[in-house]
């Protein structure tokens, strides 16, 4: 049986004029899980490309999407959270960038445990360490690093220019 693709549609809200955006970062960090659960994070031909490109050992696929999750879920954090942000922008950045990283931070808690106790063999082949020890660590900081590059997008792009920092 061949999989087929069926397209969603997705009414637009009134009132939401950002809606396009916020749907195509849910589309783009989901097509870059389904490809991931595919090959597994250390795995993926376009990791692999990548590390290919810039003379890296490692694949670097996991990372990337680290980094991507912070830059794309922050602004779609923004658009659900709207309502109940802060009224202060300041304030309003220091709840985003912190529930992306804490949401992040529990996911990355999750694996490993998923990893250890399901299969302590083939655990830290599943978590993607690739050698690297502090995978984790550096994961959460690539998060951290694109919840400030998102937290800078959501500001600009989803609040106007007049929300930029000052």
């Amino acid at each position: 049986m061949e999989p087929t693709i069926n397209p969603i549609v997705v009414e637009e809200q009134p009132g939401n004029k950002h809606h396009a955006v916020i749907l195509i970062a849910v589309f783009v960090f989901a097509v870059l899980h389904v490809a991931a659960s595919h090959y597994a994070y250390g795995n993926t031909p376009w990791g692999e490309w990548v590390s290919a490109q810039f003379g890296w050992e490692r694949n670097h696929y996991d990372r990337i999407v680290h980094f991507l999750f912070g830059a794309l879920i922050l602004p779609v954090a923004g658009e659900l959270f709207k309502n109940q942000l802060p009224k202060r922008r300041f304030a309003a950045g220091v709840f985003l960038f912190s529930f992306i990283f804490a949401l992040g931070s529990l996911y990355e808690v999750a694996e490993f445990a998923a990893g250890v106790i399901v299969d302590p063999e083939a655990g830290l082949g599943f978590l993607g360490f690739q050698g690297d020890i502090w995978d984790t660590q550096k994961d959460m900081a690539l998060q951290a690093l694109g919840a400030t590059m998102g937290l800078r997008f959501w500001r600009l792009r989803l609040r106007g220019p007049s929300a930029s920092v000052k």
